[in-house]
């Protein structure tokens, strides 16, 4: 099969376009042969620090494709169906033709729902609904702030709130600067846009809830914005954090003034080691019904398998809109 193989970390990491041998489906294993393969800041950071990996390596979480065969002890999926997959840190990943993902964290694809709207979904839609709905417990009628609104985790979270709102009148602020990120954030829901550049997060925020501040706030950059999150929660909010930094700051005396609370989400914690990861999957399965329904639209730029040394870059510069999804294969 062919695979972009990481031959060198560093930033820029190094890839290799090459044929390698084909996996196999092991048991309780599907192999899935990729149609489309989501690129996320993550693999951004983990191709330049090579953290955990043997090299050379093959990276790539998100997947969307064909299953190709399954492995003993498989019960819900046979060869021929469309799936949307959630890949395992410590396992070769998504970059290339085929790949063989535990059955816990694949997910039945909807013939309406396009493999490339599906590959932009494992990692940001289950962070997401990670963050919004198992942490802080978003309900008709709390207002969200959401950083990095224009981001693809950022527009999902606010599409999903604006899902879970349904009818009820929802604050939903969002920091975006780029005019792509502001449209974007706006197109998802947001009713409110702070620019980040301004450093007036909190009173922005305060000023939208006459005040009270909001009940959720969703940080997806880390140091000073965590800061800015933890300010911004009314009296008994929930704030939740995606981003693990070396300076994480968490002025505990912020929290317990307003008997508020502080979740992280690290959504591939259970393919790291011996957890249980079926909830990941579960979670995949709702997120790719509700794009089907209609409520999830990921914006999603399609790039050349090719090409990924570029949208690798896209994504080191941190100016990604939306989602990048690269093209592996033809159907």
């Amino acid at each position: 099969m062919l695979a972009a193989v990481l031959t060198a970390p560093g930033s820029p990491p190094i890839f290799e376009l090459r044929e390698v041998a084909d996996p196999i489906a092991g048991p309780g294993d599907v192999l899935i042969r990729v149609i489309a393969a989501g690129v996320n800041p993550v693999d951004v950071k983990l191709a330049t620090k090579a953290r955990k990996y043997p090299q050379p390596h093959i990276m790539g979480f998100d997947a969307a494709g064909v299953v190709e065969a399954i492995g003993p002890g498989v019960t819900r999926f046979k060869p021929g169906q469309r799936v949307s997959a959630f890949g395992w840190l410590n396992r070769p990943g998504a970059f290339a033709e085929l790949v063989s993902i535990p059955e816990s964290t694949v997910a039945y694809l909807p013939a309406d729902v396009p493999f490339h709207v599906a590959a932009a979904l494992p990692i940001a839609g289950v962070t997401a609904y990670q963050a919004l709905v198992t942490r802080a417990a978003l309900k008709p009628g709390h207002s969200l702030l959401v950083t990095a609104g224009g981001g693809g985790v950022g527009h999902l979270a606010l599409q999903l709130a604006r899902y879970i709102q349904g009818s009820s009148p929802a604050i939903l602020i969002a920091t975006a600067h780029s005019a792509e990120a502001v449209a974007l954030a706006e197109k998802s829901g947001a009713t409110h846009i702070v620019d980040y550049r301004a450093g007036d997060i909190v009173e922005r925020a305060r000023s939208f809830t006459s005040g009270r501040g909001v009940d959720v706030a969703l940080d997806l950059v880390g140091s000073a914005t965590l800061t800015d999150c933890l300010a911004a929660l009314a009296m008994g909010g929930r704030a939740v954090s995606i981003v693990e930094t070396a300076d994480m700051p968490v002025n505990a005396r912020v929290l317990f003034d307003k008997a508020a609370s502080l979740h992280f989400v690290f959504t591939g914690a259970p393919t790291v080691g011996n957890g249980d990861a079926s909830a990941i999957g579960a979670q995949l399965e709702i997120v790719v019904a509700l794009a089907s329904a209609g409520h999830l639209r990921p914006q999603v730029q399609r790039v050349p398998f090719s090409d990924i040394a570029r949208a690798f870059a896209v994504q080191a510069s941190g100016r990604c809109i939306g989602k990048q999804v690269l093209d592996i294969q033809s159907v």
